[in-house]
């Protein structure tokens, strides 16, 4: 298969590319990218990858095509995907919108992360009715390479990812800032504070990835203790904690539905 990607030296586009190439999912002779330079950045090692300004060169050598522009990017990028299967990793931009700019039919819509590039992305993915099997298999595969990825029911759930994950660490990040800052504020040097924040990051994400009881599991068995861990939850709790990530998560979702082409 040849595969193309439209911004495909930008942050997303060049951290899949690149995750892509590791893999050995694709061959770098079967890998088209395209930027507006026309240069090599961060693709130096790959001599064989195609890189090219003109977006059109790119869709007339693939068979599927990544669209890893900006949403407001995406009309100026004139193409006619027509003849190929078109996977966009773009927020905020309905498929009904990619064929009307693009002229593309068979359309997957997809919300990895930057984490893709160290195949740590979850991305989830809906394809609409004019893609075939063989797409579905497709994106499936291409996008396990990066991580794991999964179909999900409906185009609004690709939205709600869109806020959901962001940039990573996205609200995982605020979370850990707002650890930080309370532990500074009450006598922490910020390197000490910092340094632990982040670890215990680490080892609560692995824990929750790896542990068979769910995060709800896991606080109602916290709370079954009793004690000092108990006390922090209930006074969240009370605090309005969870509701916080809900009011969070629905702003993010404003802004996610927004037609930004």
């Amino acid at each position: 298969m040849k595969l193309g990607i439209i911004g495909g030296t930008g942050w997303l586009g060049g951290a899949i590319a690149r995750r892509l190439l590791s893999q050995r999912f694709v061959a770098p002779d079967d890998l088209h990218l395209s930027n507006r330079s026309g240069k090599r950045d961060g693709f130096e090692t790959w001599p064989d990858v195609t890189i090219t300004a003109d977006n059109q060169t790119l869709v007339d050598a693939c068979d599927c095509v990544v669209l890893a522009v900006r949403p407001e990017q995406l009309r100026e990028t004139v193409i006619d995907a027509s003849g190929v299967l078109v996977l966009s990793v773009m927020a905020s931009t309905p498929m009904a919108r990619i064929s009307e700019l693009t002229g593309a039919h068979r359309i997957i819509r997809t919300m990895p992360s930057p984490a893709v590039e160290r195949g740590e992305g979850f991305t989830p993915w809906h394809a609409n009715a004019a893609a075939m099997s063989g797409d579905r298999t497709t994106v499936q595969a291409l996008f396990d390479a990066c991580g794991i990825a999964e179909e999900v029911a409906g185009e609004g759930q690709i939205d709600w990812f869109t806020s959901l994950t962001g940039p990573v660490p996205g609200l995982f990040g605020y979370v850990a800032h707002a650890l930080i800052e309370a532990s500074v504020a009450h006598g922490l040097s910020r390197e000490v504070a910092e340094r632990a924040i982040r670890f215990h990051a680490m080892a609560a994400g692995n824990e929750i990835l790896k542990s068979d009881l769910t995060p709800a599991q896991d606080i109602e068995r916290v709370l079954g203790y009793g004690g000092v861990t108990t006390a922090g939850f209930e006074a969240a709790n009370d605090a309005g904690g969870m509701e916080v990530f809900d009011v969070a998560l629905k702003a993010a979702l404003a802004v996610a539905i927004k037609d930004w082409t």
